[in-house]
């Protein structure tokens, strides 16, 4: 038998929680105890991440060449109309990465509150790269 690989896509997450565990915040912020505050301060919503030009470059909603027409800083000048979804991939929300990653935890590694299950459920089912069997 031979492995055939049908197709692939990008998948960008917007994961502020985890901002924090990353080797260079999660060494400074030992160092520095407000450091960790102004970097929550800072984070863009999930709506501002979708918005950001190269973010939609990214999943190919835009071409590359569209960025020179947009004046820096991009976060200035957000999409309008962006979308989560783009013919290379989509941009992702925590919740339902968490949900992803939940699934693909076969150590029993991540526990999720029944709460926090029951609120993203619809979500990750409704997801088109999810069958029954994921669940």
């Amino acid at each position: 038998m031979s492995v055939v690989v049908k197709d692939c896509s990008y998948c960008l997450v917007h994961v502020p929680d985890f901002i924090r565990f990353g080797s260079k915040p999660f060494r400074d912020i030992e160092t520095n105890n407000d450091l960790c505050k102004r970097i929550y301060k800072n984070v863009r919503s999930y709506n501002e991440a979708i918005a950001y030009p190269p973010n939609q470059v990214f999943i190919g909603n835009k071409h590359p060449d569209d960025l020179n027409d947009i004046p820096q800083p991009w976060y200035e000048h957000p999409v309008e109309d962006a979308k989560r979804k783009g013919p290379f991939g989509e941009m992702m929300p925590e919740d339902e990465f968490i949900g992803w990653l939940k699934m693909a935890d076969d150590f029993n590694l991540v526990w999720l509150e029944p709460n926090f299950i029951n609120r993203i459920k619809g979500k990750v089912e409704s997801h088109p790269l999810i069958h029954y069997e994921d669940l």
